[in-house]
């Protein structure tokens, strides 16, 4: 039964606990997740259908509101099921492709493809569904259980599995609301009426801390508790038990159900094989500082550890070459080792040494190997596969005189499919490259491609800024043109994609490398975290062979050039090689210029030292404002409840309650019950006999002075705990 249905507190309070919570629960693993919605669409499905549910339930018997709600229900399946089972997917993706990128599980081919689909529709849903329930509950007076069973997933999945954070706005929200409805639901279940006015007057102050505690306490800050970081190794080690191998029909490669990094590209969410990359899911990104390998060197040195390659780029998509593509291709098995990729600089053998956490499905190799690691096979010219999974391996790599082997085969093939792109897309980065492929017409040379390439590649990471925060590609729009006309921003897979195309538009083969970069000291393990996963490109120059080429602003100002450091007592570095210089058979590519810190590292200690008093005071401000702030609202919380069990109801249940009160008061005091009180209140608690207001007025009188009496006699520091903490105050004579 509906109880209060002519209050319109009820109605208030409902509406604004639905909302509280739909808007809370769905805006959790939005702000997680970076899922593909609109957020402006599901505030006002938020608004309304708190609004719509608590009228509806107000005003109506169950019957016909839930068969309105039914009906609604039936409707919109009829109409909307296809965009509802599309945005679902999309919503399932986005989020299962964190835990597929985290702990290495099989994603679904469904959930892969609609990983980017807009998941606005989906979410409206359920935040209507949430709304409807937490209405319901309100008004009905029924148990917390529901709300708490519907709405705490939406957290869990966000914050405490994953190494992920909501935004610090959605999650207070949630919780605050939800501890809201638990503080009140008693007196709700109770007095009613005063337990909805009750919440109505405590959302004030619930809503001003809320956002206090959103602006002191950033999401940057969060710092996880230790049980719940234990949570991710314990689920990986499950996840890696159950690895298996499987063969892709399409394509023909074996494909690993729990490969050790997605694309070795870490937790970002580009892809789960080394057969594509979808380019339509990757957004914003968040460090996670998750250990993945180690590496041992005798140089110091900036490395990039190479992965796999991707060759076709259609509908934002990097796609690997089949076996059927590689027929008649003239690809030797020691294409991808010495002399045929591209030297760190190295004047001397040099041996890399690598654990990695869990099992690979691929090998991580250094450039310029000398050899494939113990049972490694070479896949063609794109990656070196691990099928016994070795954790724990070396490669041997150096720089050597001679140049790449002349195959022309392999050339001719080189030149046809890693040149290939869409008509529209080539027809679009035409005017990018009219000049560098009219060039390459009358001129074939190496120092010129050379020259080509790493102009465009200066030309594409002057183009945008660095950083994690880059949006997802608008629907509709190409990854690699959206990046190069409208974004203002992007990091490493919109920087190597773009140069890519613009490459193979001015007819200079090109494809698109994922791996790791990072920074290894001599005689020393280098720690090597998801964050170091990184994509850059390789070009091809006949005679040298694939050539590295990584045009992302963070890779030339975070890590220090790649020649290393000569194994002398003073450690220094051999001298920087020009960009224009050609790739002679015995010199390494020209070097990365030294770096700065980018704006995703901390910053310096002078910059902190600068800014360390603002800071400070800043806190300390925003720290004793939320204090206030939370002092206030626990103040009006303990006065309004006390308000409510002694002001409202019979004289016979407000007797009670002035009766436990003044049993709180007397054992403050270490005073005797008065014995007069206690039989008048066990009438009032026990008997048939409706008490006075005189007899009520005695209890209250009693309590006012006793109230009055215990702050009298209390000490300076107790007196301030006492009307702070217990919001025990004077009591003017009645």
């Amino acid at each position: 039964m509906i109880a209060e249905k002519g209050s319109f507190c009820a109605a208030v309070s409902a509406a604004i606990f639905a909302f509280g919570i739909s808007a809370g629960a769905i805006f959790c693993p939005v702000t997680a997740f970076g899922l593909q919605a609109d957020s402006w669409a599901l505030l006002l499905v938020c608004i309304a259908a708190s609004i719509a549910f608590a009228v509806l339930f107000r005003v109506f018997r169950p019957v016909y509101s839930f068969g309105a709600v039914l009906l609604a229900a039936l409707a919109f399946a009829w109409f909307c099921h296809d965009a509802f089972l599309e945005s679902a997917l999309g919503l399932l993706g986005g989020i299962f492709e964190n835990y597929v990128a985290a702990f290495h599980f099989s994603m679904p081919q469904a959930l892969a493809e609609a990983a980017g689909a807009d998941a606005t529709t989906a979410l409206g849903v359920l935040a209507a569904i949430l709304a409807l329930i937490t209405a319901w509950t309100v008004l009905s007076r029924c148990s917390m259980f529901g709300v708490v069973l519907a709405s705490a997933p939406c957290l869990i999945i966000c914050l405490v599995i994953l190494q992920t954070e909501p935004g610090t706005l959605p999650m207070l929200t949630l919780t605050g609301t939800l501890t809201l409805l638990v503080l009140t639901q008693k007196l709700r279940f109770d007095t009613t009426q005063s337990g909805h006015r009750l919440a109505l007057y405590l959302l004030v102050p619930v809503a001003v801390l809320i956002a206090g505690l959103a602006l002191v306490f950033p999401r940057d800050s969060y710092v996880r508790s230790d049980w719940s970081k234990s949570l991710s190794p314990l689920v990986s080690e499950t996840a890696e038990k159950l690895t298996v191998f499987r063969k892709n029909a399409a394509t023909g490669q074996v494909e690993f159900v729990s490969p050790f990094t997605p694309s070795t590209l870490g937790r970002w969410p580009w892809d789960s094989s080394v057969t594509s990359v979808n380019l339509k899911r990757v957004g914003p990104q968040r460090k996670t500082w998750r250990h993945v390998m180690q590496v041992y060197s005798d140089f110091s040195a900036a490395c990039h550890l190479r992965a796999d390659s991707m060759a076709v780029y259609e509908d934002s998509r990097w796609t690997a070459l089949t076996d059927e593509d590689y027929e008649n291709s003239g690809v030797s098995s020691g294409v991808l080792l010495s002399p045929d990729m591209q030297t760190l600089g190295l004047d001397a053998a040099n041996e890399l040494q690598i654990k990695t956490d869990m099992k690979s499905s691929i090998f991580y190799v250094p450039y310029r190997p000398l050899e494939l690691p113990t049972g490694g096979e070479a896949v063609f010219d794109a990656y070196i596969k691990n099928p016994s999974q070795l954790t724990e391996y070396s490669v041997p790599y150096a720089f050597v005189e001679e140049t790449a082997d002349r195959n022309a085969q392999y050339e001719a093939f080189v030149h046809e499919t890693y040149t290939q792109l869409p008509d529209e897309i080539r027809a679009e980065l035409e005017p990018y490259v009219t000049g560098a492929r009219a060039s390459l017409q009358t001129n074939t040379d190496a120092i010129l491609t050379q020259k080509l390439a790493q102009g465009i590649a200066q030309y594409v990471s002057n183009s945008a800024a660095y950083s994690l925060d880059t949006p997802r590609v608008p629907e509709g729009e190409d990854f690699a043109l959206w990046f190069l006309r409208e974004s203002d921003s992007g990091y490493c897979v919109h920087f190597a994609t773009a140069t890519v195309l613009l490459l193979r538009a001015a007819s200079i083969p090109a494809r698109y490398v994922t791996g790791y970069y990072f920074k290894t000291a001599a005689g020393q393990w280098a720690d090597v975290t998801e964050d170091d996963a990184h994509a850059w490109v390789e070009y091809y120059l006949d005679g040298y062979g694939w050539q590295v080429l990584d045009p992302t602003p963070a890779a030339q100002e975070d890590i220090a050039p790649s020649e290393p450091e000569e194994k002398t007592p003073e450690q220094t570095q051999e001298p920087e090689k020009t960009k224009t210089q050609a790739p002679a058979p015995n010199e390494p590519e020209p070097e990365v210029p030294e770096q700065s810190t980018s704006k995703s590292e901390v910053p310096q200690a002078d910059t902190v030292q600068e800014h360390s008093v603002g800071e400070t005071v800043l806190g300390a401000i925003w720290t004793v404002l939320v204090v206030l702030l939370a002092l206030c609202a626990w103040q009006l919380l303990l006065l309004s409840l006390r308000k409510a069990a002694m002001g409202t109801g019979s004289n016979n249940k407000r007797a009670v309650a002035y009766w436990r009160h003044i049993e709180f008061l007397c054992k403050l005091s270490g005073s005797e019950l008065p014995q007069d009180l206690r039989e008048l209140a066990l009438k009032a608690r026990f008997s048939q006999h409706k008490l006075e207001s005189g007899e009520l007025g005695v209890l209250a009188a009693f309590s006012d002075k006793k109230t009055n009496e215990l702050l009298e006699k209390s000490g300076r520091l107790r007196r301030v705990f006492l009307r702070l903490g217990l919001a025990l105050h004077p009591v003017k004579h009645r």
